[in-house]
């Protein structure tokens, strides 16, 4: 019986060599990419170029138009603030903000971060010998309303180059004064009781 058994081992070594080598002709997988290694290629975002700026704020006007302005005391401004007045009402003014910036550093929307609010609004490029990146904005809108309310550090980018400097009263004042009014009527008074409402002639 052992000899059977003996007889029988090379035909079932050859019967495994035989499958092992049907099975090392499958093809291999086809390789897929992930959503991990796609994102791999998508760029990372430049680095934003932060400065503090030393300066004082000062009042002026810009044809007409009452503005602030934020300059080193040795330097031209960096940022600005125009109200342009339009209509009897103030009811279409609009405030004009400018920032100090080069052709290569300007972008195309200015991004003001202060501590009562943010925005972002579209922006030019304005040549000159002071060139800068400039925008209007409602003044009762939601930047506008931050202007005037925060306090401390206000932040300016444009591209990625960001301006950060501090607030102050004198931003406050001329974006409250670029308002227009708002005229509440006092409801008319109740005649008192017993008497009789007098009828206009």
């Amino acid at each position: 019986m052992r000899l059977i058994y003996l007889a029988l081992l090379p035909a079932a070594l050859v019967a495994c060599e035989k499958h092992t080598d049907l099975e090392g002709t499958m093809p291999a997988p086809e390789a897929t990419v992930t959503e991990d290694a796609a994102a791999d290629d998508t760029p990372a975002p430049e680095p934003v170029n932060s400065r503090a700026i030393d300066g004082v704020w000062t009042t002026g006007e810009d044809s007409g138009n009452a503005m602030v302005m934020y300059a080193p005391e040795d330097g031209p401004s960096v940022f600005e603030v125009v109200c342009r007045e339009q209509g009897e009402d103030g009811a279409q003014n609009v405030l004009t903000l400018r920032r100090a910036a080069t052709q290569n550093e300007a972008g195309d929307t200015l991004d003001v971060f202060t501590s009562a609010g943010s925005g972002a609004i579209g922006a030019s490029f304005l040549e000159g010998d002071n060139p800068m990146v400039g925008g209007n904005i409602d003044p009762n809108g939601s930047l506008g309303t931050a202007l005037a309310n925060g306090t401390g550090e206000i932040r300016v980018k444009t591209g990625t180059s960001e301006y950060t400097f501090e607030t102050s009263p004198e931003l406050k004042a001329l974006v409250d004064s670029c308002r227009p009014e708002i005229v509440v009527e006092a409801p008319a008074a109740e005649p008192a009781e017993g008497e009789e409402e007098t009828p206009e002639e």
